[in-house]
C-alpha cells in the first residue's frame, strides 16, 4: 500500500511537470525570481519560513531557501515591487547548501593544509655578558737550513648580536723573523659597538683602537671614534654597511711630543654568504686628518673564509689586509700589506 502511494506521488509530479512543459509560461503557472536574479516558471508546491518547494518543468521538484526566492505575484504592479524589492543574489555556496542533491560534493574533501609554524625568534640575553659568539684563527710559516724564517699569525674574535645592538671584540698578533732577526712584530686590539634603531636602515656606533708596531716610526698608536652608520643592505646572505664619524688620534713615538690628532672616519663594511660553508668579507676604513687634509690613512681588509666542519667549527680563511699612510714618516714605506691563510675555530 504505502508502495503504491509513493509510485501514485510520483506520478503526480511528473505529470504536473508534464503539463507545464507543455502548456509554457500559463496563467496558472507561478513565477519565482531567484536572487541569482533568473526568472522561473513553474508550480509552487509548498511554502514556509525556510524554505519553498517548487516544481520545475525541466528542473523538476527543487527546494530554495525562502530568503533567497521571491514569488512574484500576477499582477502587474505588484510584480515591479516585488522585482523592486528582490533579495541579494544567492552564492554558489548557498544554492549548494539549499539543494545538495545536486551539487558535486566531495563526501571526503582533503583537508586544508596546515601553514607552516613561523619559528619564534630567539630572545635576547638578558645580560651582557650572555650570547657572545667568538673564533680563534692561527697561522704558521717557516723554513730552516740554507734560510731560516718564521711567520706567525694569530687572532681572536668575539661578537654579540641583539636586536638593538651589535658588539664586536679582535685581537691579532703577527711576528716574523728572517734568519733568526725579527721583521715584523705587531698586535691590534680593538672593540666596536653598533646601535641599531629598530624599524631604521639608521644606527649610531662607537668604536676604539690600540695599536702596536715595532717597525713603525711610532711605537703605539691609540684612537676613538664615533658617528652615525647607515645599513644599505641586511638579509640572510648579504650585509652592506657604512658608517662616518669623528674621533681623535694620539701617535706614542720613540722621539716626538706625541700630539693628540683630530681625524674623521668614513668606513664601509661588506659580508656575502656565496652559500652555507662559503662567504667573502671586505672592510675599509678612510682617516683623514683634521689638521692637514692631505694626511691620511687607509685600513683594509679583504678576504674569504670557508667553513670546513660544522661539527667542530673548524673555518679555514684567506685574504690581505693593507694598511696605508700618506705621511709614513722617515724610512718606512706608505703601504704595510699583510697576506694571511689561517684555521680557525668557531666557538
Amino acid at each position: 500500500m504505502r508502495k503504491s502511494a509513493i509510485i501514485n506521488r510520483r506520478s503526480s509530479v511528473a505529470l504536473t511537470a508534464l503539463l507545464l512543459a507543455l502548456t509554457g509560461t500559463s496563467l496558472r503557472a507561478d513565477d519565482i525570481r531567484l536572487a541569482s536574479g533568473e526568472i522561473l516558471s513553474g508550480k509552487v508546491l509548498s511554502t514556509d519560513a525556510k524554505t519553498v518547494r517548487f516544481l520545475h518543468p525541466v528542473l523538476g521538484e527543487l527546494s530554495l531557501p525562502a530568503a533567497q526566492i521571491t514569488i512574484l505575484p500576477k499582477d502587474a504592479a505588484a510584480r515591479a515591487a516585488a522585482l523592486k524589492n528582490a533579495p541579494a543574489p544567492m552564492t554558489p555556496e548557498a544554492i549548494a547548501a539549499a539543494n545538495p542533491a545536486s551539487a558535486q560534493v566531495n563526501p571526503n574533501p582533503a583537508p586544508a593544509p596546515t601553514p607552516a609554524p613561523t619559528p619564534a625568534k630567539p630572545k635576547d640575553p638578558e645580560s651582557f655578558w650572555e650570547g657572545w659568539k667568538g673564533t680563534v684563527d692561527l697561522g704558521l710559516n717557516g723554513s730552516a737550513g740554507n734560510s731560516e724564517n718564521f711567520s706567525l699569525r694569530g687572532a681572536v674574535g668575539l661578537k654579540r648580536t641583539t636586536e638593538p645592538m651589535e658588539t664586536a671584540v679582535n685581537f691579532s698578533y703577527i711576528y716574523a723573523t728572517d734568519d733568526g732577526r725579527a721583521t715584523k712584530s705587531r698586535a691590534e686590539a680593538s672593540i666596536r659597538n653598533d646601535w641599531l634603531f629598530k624599524d631604521s636602515p639608521w644606527g649610531f656606533f662607537a668604536q676604539g683602537k690600540f695599536e702596536f708596531d715595532d717597525f713603525q716610526s711610532w711605537l703605539y698608536r691609540v684612537s676613538a671614534f664615533a658617528g652615525p652608520s647607515y645599513t644599505f643592505i641586511k638579509n640572510d646572505t648579504t650585509l652592506l654597511r657604512g658608517r662616518v664619524g669623528f674621533g681623535l688620534s694620539r701617535e706614542i713615538m720613540r722621539r716626538a711630543d706625541n700630539a693628540i690628532t683630530p681625524e674623521a672616519l668614513a668606513g664601509l663594511d661588506f659580508e656575502h654568504k656565496l652559500n652555507d660553508r662559503t662567504k667573502v668579507f671586505a672592510n675599509v676604513d678612510y682617516l683623514p686628518s683634521l689638521k692637514r687634509f692631505t694626511t691620511f690613512r687607509i685600513d683594509s681588509k679583504a678576504g674569504l673564509e670557508i667553513l670546513l666542519d660544522k661539527d667542530s667549527g673548524m673555518n679555514f680563511k684567506l685574504g690581505a689586509a693593507d694598511r696605508y699612510q700618506s705621511n709614513p714618516g722617515p724610512g718606512a714605506k706608505r703601504n704595510d700589506i699583510d697576506y694571511f691563510a689561517t684555521l680557525g675555530w668557531n666557538f
